[in-house]
């Protein structure tokens, strides 16, 4: 993967399928039956064929004793049924074999595929598995990131408070979406959400299983929205019209300075009282609460205000229904 490529879980190359394993031991219960019948039958047959031959007797005459005889046709029997039952304990077997590989493909395949970066560290941070969204997050590949430690990756400002989360995560065992910074191995910053929880083995820390996402665009979102509100904030702080934001049941949101010295009252007077406490006349507010109900807009409205101390002024009012 080119490193100067963006993440992408499109630039994934096509990996060989993992084939199953042969397993050798693959008797059916028929064929153990037969297998078994046919040996032991044979075996007895042979058997008792030496021990007559050291009596005298000719190879034919054994043969055509043994034809006869049923000694060797219940222990053909015999090890007919120990063949047919071994036959079932390896069939069970191949199933049970079968459907460990299965569950293990099932995860391998969920932890290859998953859009979200998961690995395992040992307890000193260096990587010992990860999926193909920890190389596309980081554009490392894994030879080259199973030769780093975690570390490497944190963005240098944000190595600070790894240490104390890791601190956190020995305590309580896991750590769940905290963020941070990390570079790639083109230099770029990207921002990760981190989900981490301790491996354990008989009660002892052998690693950390570690999930990250990217949340690079959600973050530069929320910061220009922030940068947006400043500026915004900015603007009306500065302007010389009283600006205020309110709630339909009229408690107040938002006030400007300008807005303060507009009525008298302090800042933190305005959360104390309603929006009709500004209005001289009660069926004023009346009439502009219809129209904005109506319209969504009320512009250019003179109407009679009264201050803090009681006097009233003439103003002008616009208001814009916020959805």
């Amino acid at each position: 993967m080119n490193p100067n490529d963006e993440p992408s879980l499109m630039n994934t190359e096509n990996k060989k399928p993992r084939t199953r394993p042969w397993i050798p031991t693959r008797i059916t219960p028929a064929l153990g039956m037969i297998s078994g019948f046919i040996t032991g039958y044979l075996l007895t047959l042979m058997g008792m064929n030496f021990v007559i031959m050291k009596n005298g007797l000719s190879f034919t005459q054994s043969i055509l004793v043994y034809h006869h005889h049923l000694f060797p046709l219940i222990l053909g029997i015999f090890t007919g049924y120990l063949g047919y039952h071994i036959g079932r304990m390896n069939r069970g077997r191949e199933i049970e074999v079968n459907q460990i590989l299965d569950e293990n493909a099932r995860y391998r395949d969920l932890f290859e595929n998953n859009l979200d970066s998961i690995c395992i560290l040992d307890t000193e941070g260096h990587f010992n598995y990860l999926n193909r969204a920890t190389e596309i997050l980081t554009g490392y590949s894994e030879t080259e990131l199973l030769k780093l430690n975690v570390s490497a990756l944190i963005h240098p400002e944000d190595r600070k408070q790894s240490i104390y989360y890791i601190k956190k995560l020995r305590k309580s065992g896991n750590q769940k979406n905290f963020a941070g910074r990390i570079v790639r191995k083109n230099g770029k910053v990207r921002y990760v959400e981190v989900d981490a929880n301790l491996v354990q083995q008989e009660k002892n820390n052998i690693g950390i299983q570690v999930t990250a996402r990217d949340v690079t665009t959600r973050m530069m979102s929320d910061a220009l929205l922030i940068e947006s509100e400043k500026k915004f904030r900015t603007l009306t702080e500065n302007l010389k019209i009283g600006i205020f934001r309110a709630t339909k049941q009229g408690d107040f949101i938002e006030i400007n300075p300008f807005f303060e010295d507009m009525f008298g009252y302090e800042r933190d007077d305005f959360f104390q009282i309603k929006t009709h406490h500004l209005y001289h006349r009660p069926s004023d507010r009346k009439r502009i609460v219809e129209k904005l109900e109506k319209n969504g807009l009320v512009r250019n409205e003179h109407l009679d205000l009264i201050r803090k101390d009681g006097s009233v002024f003439t103003g002008t009012l616009t208001i814009n229904e916020i959805k």
